[in-house]
Order: structure tokens, then sequence, then C-alpha cells
């Protein structure tokens, strides 16, 4: 497994949004920005500097194997510790 970070940059978290919406949407499955995510992009048009994450969140019903699908594509590109709260 690849080392956390020691912080993730605002180019960096950039960048790794787009690879993630680039998976999202091969699969046809939308996403959004939550929490401190949105709230910077909202307040100051960029990531909060100082926060470690970004917060997405996916409202629409997917089957078990689209998920997993999904899933494993972020794993493949270098991506870890996502969570799901059912």
């Amino acid at each position: 497994m690849v080392p956390l970070p020691a912080a993730i940059t605002r180019d960096g978290a950039r960048e790794g949004l787009e690879l993630i919406q680039r998976v999202f949407d091969s699969f046809h499955v939308p996403l959004f920005l939550t929490y401190g995510a949105l709230l910077g992009i909202y307040r100051d048009g960029d990531f909060i500097p100082y926060d470690d994450d970004i917060d997405l969140c996916v409202t629409a019903e997917i089957d078990y194997q689209t998920r997993k699908a999904i899933g494993w594509k972020l794993i493949d590109l270098g991506f870890y510790g996502a969570y799901c709260l059912e």
C-alpha cells in the first residue's frame, strides 16, 4: 500500500478529483462535492488549503457489480481509504 501523503496540495486535489470524475463518468454514475470540499469551492473558489481530504457523494442507486468495478478501478489508480456509508 502506498504511504499517506503528508498533505493534499490544491493541484494534487484537482488532479485526483479529475481522475475520480473520469472513473465515475465511465460508469455513468454522477458524483458531487460535499462538506469541506464544497465549502471551499463555494466560499473561496478553491479547495481549503488545510483540508486533508476531498468529500464526495453519490446518491444514485448503483448495483453491486458496478460499485465493485468502480472500487477496483480506483484502487488500480492508486486511490485507497474510501468509505461507504449506507
